[in-house]
C-alpha cells in the first residue's frame, strides 16, 4: 500500500476526527506517519488522547487517554514505541515491552 504524503494524511486524520455534529476540524498538538497508520494528539478543556487511525482511510482504530495535553510536536516513533511528550512535563510510552 502507498502511503499518502504527510500533508494528505494530516487532512485525512482531522476529517476523520470531525464529529457528525461539530463544524469545526481539530488539527492534532503532534503528528507522525509510521507505516500504514497515523498517529495523533488531540485535547480539549477536559481530555487528551492519542489517535491512531489508517493511513488509508482515515478510520480510527484506537484512542487512548493521555494524562495532559501533548506538546506541540511532541511525538516520536522509535523501536516499536511511540512517546509523547505532555505539558505536565510528563513522556508517556506506548507498546510492547
Amino acid at each position: 500500500m502507498k502511503i499518502p504524503s504527510p500533508c494528505l494524511a494530516l487532512l485525512l486524520f482531522a476529517f476523520s476526527t470531525l464529529a457528525s455534529a461539530e463544524l469545526v476540524v481539530r488539527i492534532p498538538a503532534a503528528f507522525a506517519v509510521a507505516g500504514e497508520k497515523i498517529l495523533g494528539t488531540f485535547s480539549n478543556k477536559d481530555t487528551s488522547e492519542l489517535r491512531v487511525c489508517s493511513a488509508a482511510d482515515g478510520k480510527l482504530l484506537q484512542s487512548v487517554p493521555l494524562p495532559a495535553p501533548a506538546i506541540r510536536d511532541g511525538i516520536a516513533i522509535a523501536s516499536g514505541r511511540v512517546f509523547i511528550s505532555c505539558r505536565d512535563g510528563s513522556l508517556v510510552c506506548f507498546g510492547q515491552r
